[in-house]
């Protein structure tokens, strides 16, 4: 018996000088080894050695690999290279993770992957340099992270793939009436897009931009109420909108009126959609001439948004032909956005005309606001009421 115990033991001396390769598993949906590595001295390694462990690792998902070891040091000056590898096939030639380090005391070595890969094989490889030297590993260990959890401390959501094909956000169920919810938490928002942030959502050929524009979207069927809070552009729609009094049915529709100079008589206007708009066409009584006219656009609170004022000492336009609509451009275009606005009629003095809405009971808004015909426009306040005779047969052009 004693011979027997002595041999074993000269057995074990004999295999501690020689390389031991070892194995392992991390099982399917785990992140860490199923059965954790013990090392002895056994598992030694001497100069110009090298010895390696190799981890299956058959996952569904892109992850992350970190790997640590540490070695003990037996005699001689420890100096092993440790490098990481990951290969997704078993025919396929292990690629780098991380760098290389070099272990020449007992500090722990740790490798950490940054880009995520599903590797279905891990390797840590340790290279002994040529001066007499013998250690053996104290220490391994590998975790995996899946690329789409999200970490504890940055609340960042990452799918990537390995170098091509797209990348599919899918929910499903037996019976096939998944739905996919995407919500920000709290009052945070949300945002969907790619990761330069010029492009919220895309697809083969539409997108809608960072700053919620659409483009490339092709006929769309709307089945419910629809409300665009922000106006809807026609590409091609009108911009001729009426006031709310309408359309003139003849050239001496409703009232004659005599202005006040410097006085704004405006009426209400609504556009049903966003649209460029050039300038307001007002309908002229029966004296045109003489007097000057400017046209002024508020929006609904009744702040200035165009005007036709020019600088100089004209400051407006000769009132045009009696009898017929005289058109006054802005000072330059204003990209109107669909909703309600007020628009008015200013002249420098009271001998010129203008046709006013007349019928009596009307429910849209029409007033007159004091003002001085040359300096700047001031807002109006647009209140609920209507007054005979003061809103001007106008719409936009």
């Amino acid at each position: 018996m004693k011979k027997l115990i002595l041999l074993l033991a000269l057995v074990n001396v004999a295999l501690a000088g020689f390389p031991t390769d070892r194995t392992g598993a991390i099982r399917a949906g785990m992140t860490s080894l199923s059965t954790p590595m013990v090392f002895t001295a056994a598992d030694g390694i001497s100069e110009n050695e090298t010895v390696t462990i190799i981890i299956q690792n058959p996952q569904k998902y892109m992850q992350f690999q970190t790997f640590t070891t540490s070695l003990t040091n037996i005699s001689g000056t420890t100096d092993v290279a440790v490098t990481a590898y990951g290969k997704v096939l078993s025919n396929s030639a292990y690629v780098q993770i991380g760098s290389p380090v070099t272990i020449s005391s007992a500090a722990v070595a740790t490798f950490t992957a940054t880009t995520p890969v599903n590797y279905n094989w891990l390797k840590l490889e340790y290279v002994a340099g040529a001066g007499a030297q013998h250690s053996h590993i104290a220490t391994f260990d590998v975790k995996t992270a899946n690329a789409y959890d999200i970490p504890a401390n940055s609340g960042t959501l990452t799918i990537s793939r390995a170098t091509s094909g797209a990348v599919v956000v899918q929910t499903a169920d037996n019976n096939a009436d998944a739905a996919t919810t995407y919500r920000a938490g709290g009052t945070g928002a949300l945002t969907i897009g790619n990761a330069a942030g010029t492009t919220a959502i895309a697809s083969s050929d539409w997108a809608i931009g960072a700053t919620g524009i659409m483009t490339g979207m092709g006929a769309a069927t709307f089945d419910g109420l629809v409300t665009a809070t922000a106006g809807l552009s026609f590409a091609t729609g009108s911009t001729v909108f009426w006031a709310k009094g309408g359309t003139p049915v003849a050239v001496a529709t409703g009232t004659d009126t005599a202005p006040s100079a410097g006085a704004r008589y405006w009426v209400e206007i609504e556009l049903p959609h966003n649209a460029t708009i050039t300038g307001l066409s007002y309908l002229v009584g029966s004296v045109g001439g003489t007097d000057s006219v400017m046209v002024n656009l508020f929006n609904s609170a009744g702040t200035l948004a165009a005007t036709s004022k020019k600088t100089g000492a004209a400051h407006g336009n000769i009132v045009g032909t009696a009898a017929e609509i005289q058109s006054v451009a802005f000072s330059a275009p204003y990209a109107a956005v669909a909703g309600k606005y007020f628009a008015s009629v200013q002249f420098n003095g009271t001998t010129a005309r203008f046709r006013t809405y007349l019928v009596p009971g009307s429910k849209y808004v029409a007033s007159t606001a004091a003002g001085t015909y040359d300096t700047a426009v001031a807002s109006i306040t647009p209140g609920t009421t209507w007054t005979v005779s003061q809103g001007p047969i106008i719409a936009t052009y």
